[in-house]
């Protein structure tokens, strides 16, 4: 078998692959540096279920096949940290906006282990749609593994008037 004719079989065999995974339609456009590394595409193509995205393919695509464009860090406000690394954020929002509800949790949170960096209000710009007395956000200290977490959620669901909106980051 002739190298041209090798490299036809893989190349058809990888558009039976798009096609399988519903990506055909959709692809972007695609250099390999060698047999080898079409190979190893059709390898990775043959072990993905059916409905898999492009960004099962490669993180640096988009589900539907784009580039990602990488969002340059930005901290949420002067408490959280300046530079990477960013870590896990909870923005908070009181039933109440009681005063000082946020420095309140704060000083809890430390006297209770639990490792907040910091909190306040969303700078100007990141729009909540909440009053500056409501909505705080409040960063994790430290690089946490994700079990980590769960005896901080129960601890912030465990406060009164005190609900977790989302975790942003």
């Amino acid at each position: 078998m002739s190298e041209s004719s090798e490299s036809s079989d893989l190349g058809e065999a990888i558009e039976t692959e798009l096609i399988r995974l519903g990506l055909f339609r959709s692809r972007p456009s695609m250099i390999f540096s060698g047999e080898a590394a079409v190979e190893s595409y059709l390898k990775l193509l043959r072990s993905l279920p059916v409905g898999a995205t492009w960004s099962d393919i490669d993180p640096r695509l988009t589900p539907v096949g784009h580039q990602r464009v990488p969002t340059p860090y930005r901290p949420y406000g002067p408490w959280d940290y300046q530079t990477p690394p960013q870590e896990p954020v909870f923005h908070l929002i009181h039933d109440t906006g009681a005063e000082g509800w946020i420095a309140e949790l704060l000083t809890d949170a430390a006297r209770d282990g639990i490792p907040f960096y910091g909190g306040g209000p969303l700078d100007q710009g990141r729009p909540t749609g909440l009053g500056p007395e409501h909505g705080f956000f409040v960063v994790e200290r430290g690089i946490l593994a994700h079990e980590d977490l769960d005896p901080i959620i129960g601890w912030l669901y465990a406060r009164p008037h005190v609900q977790i909106a989302a975790r942003p980051r």
